[in-house]
């Protein structure tokens, strides 16, 4: 799931950046009442959506994220309520969820409510796209050539079946790493390692999170599409993960990730995507992070997600 705590804090990062940059001493008075309800929510078909609330804060303000644990959160399908969600907070977790009991699906127009009894109420609407777009024919190949000591890369063919109406896509690989278990004494599934993808073939493409790619279908839409690239990734665990135990990359399957995002949520990634590429150019033009939400900030978006564990060919 997308962190929007990142987000709010490079924007205001950039407010003062901004400020502090001015030779003239600039007066600024900040209305209290400026707070705004922050959705993060990007939910997939077929799975429960979850809900994280915080509360914006000024730049002024020390960075720290303030949950709404207390806030009323509701459901509706076309018009009609279907459950509260109940808020609860893993022990993995830094920010509790509001989750739901009941699964989300294509085809449904879903709104979400929220009330806090501080900052008011805010709303939005969100979908889920009513295809996930097959992954056709792919092949993964070892590169031989790609002699290093860190990392290795593969060479992958796929093509996507694009359908005829206007879609949006986010195309992500990765390999598992997998955590020894003592007890049991074999390796488990711990998380994934993304792999950076590259290719030369993909017109208006841009460069996302996880190594991944976000790319409409603007230059064939409706048809069949070929898509070639590499995929590189570390030979050993990398990442912001717990090296406590003994864990392993698991190089045997490349696992291919087509997400067919709502219009919302790729316009949300591709206006963090646009900030991401310009955050080291001062000389850059300010931009802002897409929201779908009425009465607060954030996003509130589906994506419907097909994916290929392809075995790697050495």
């Amino acid at each position: 799931m997308m962190d929007i705590r990142i987000i709010i804090s490079m924007c205001c990062g950039l407010i003062m950046t901004t400020l502090i940059s001015c030779d003239k001493e600039l007066k600024i008075e900040l209305d209290g009442n400026d707070e705004l309800i922050v959705v993060n929510s990007i939910f997939n078909q077929g799975e429960i959506a979850e809900v994280e609330l915080t509360k914006s804060f000024s730049p002024y303000e020390e960075i720290k994220v303030k949950e709404l644990s207390s806030a009323t959160v509701s459901l509706y399908s076309d018009g009609t309520f279907i459950e509260n969600l109940t808020y609860s907070k893993l022990t993995t977790e830094t920010i509790g969820k509001f989750r739901t009991a009941s699964v989300l699906n294509a085809g449904t127009n879903y709104e979400l409510k929220v009330v806090d009894p501080n900052l008011g109420s805010a709303s939005a609407l969100g979908n889920i796209p009513a295809l996930g777009v097959p992954i056709e024919s792919p092949a993964v190949t070892w590169n031989e050539s790609w002699d290093t000591l860190n990392s290795i890369k593969f060479d992958f063919n796929l093509e996507v079946n694009d359908p005829s109406e206007e879609n949006y896509y986010y195309l992500t690989m990765a390999v598992p790493v997998l955590k020894y278990n003592e007890i049991l004494e074999v390796y488990e599934f711990y998380t994934w390692q993304y792999a950076e993808v590259l290719t030369g073939d993909l017109p208006n493409h841009q460069p996302y999170l996880n190594n991944g790619l976000l790319l409409n279908d603007d230059a064939f839409d409706g048809s069949a599409y070929n898509i070639t690239g590499t995929a590189t990734t570390s030979i050993e665990p990398w990442g912001n993960f717990d090296m406590s135990g003994d864990l392993i990359v698991d190089k045997t399957h490349l696992y291919i990730n087509l997400h067919n995002l709502s219009k919302p949520l790729f316009d949300f990634y591709s206006s963090y995507a646009t900030k991401l590429e310009s955050q080291e150019d001062i000389y850059s033009e300010p931009s802002s992070i897409y929201s779908n939400i009425s009465g607060g900030i954030g996003i509130f978006a589906g994506a419907n997600v097909t994916t290929e564990a392809v075995l790697i060919e050495y």
